[in-house]
């Protein structure tokens, strides 16, 4: 059930801008659907992405990485924007998502300091 606090901003953690690609599947965890993704931002716990096709608020999704002695990292959908406020041409189908990591094995992995280490990606302001 949504209540007046889904609509309002309920993020505590900074946000940086998150650039780049990650080198990994995105996997919608009950489906096992690959699911196409694009980073918007980041903070220590979270993950903001464009995601297609758009999993459901409460879904948990997989990262598995394609270096393989990284452990997969497990995440679930905070949130899921209805529509992009102004779509992209060709990226009409992509849904707004704010992900939240929830995997007990990553203990208290930082996302900002574990995103940061690989060549691919750039965190800014």
């Amino acid at each position: 059930m949504k209540t007046a606090l889904s609509r309002q901003e309920r993020r505590q953690e900074i946000r940086y801008s998150l650039f780049g690609e990650i080198p990994a599947r995105m996997i919608n965890h009950a489906t096992e659907q690959e699911l196409t993704f694009l980073t918007i931002d980041i903070s220590s716990r979270g993950l903001g992405l464009l995601v297609s096709p758009s999993p459901t608020e409460g879904q948990r999704i997989r990262l598995d990485f394609l270096d393989q002695s990284r452990h997969s990292l497990e995440f679930i959908v905070r949130h899921v924007h209805s529509v992009m406020d102004d779509p992209i041409d060709g990226f009409e189908s992509m849904r707004r998502c704010g992900l939240e990591l929830n995997d007990e094995r990553a203990g208290n992995l930082d996302l900002i300091q574990f995103f940061g280490s690989f060549d691919s990606v750039m965190i800014g302001d």
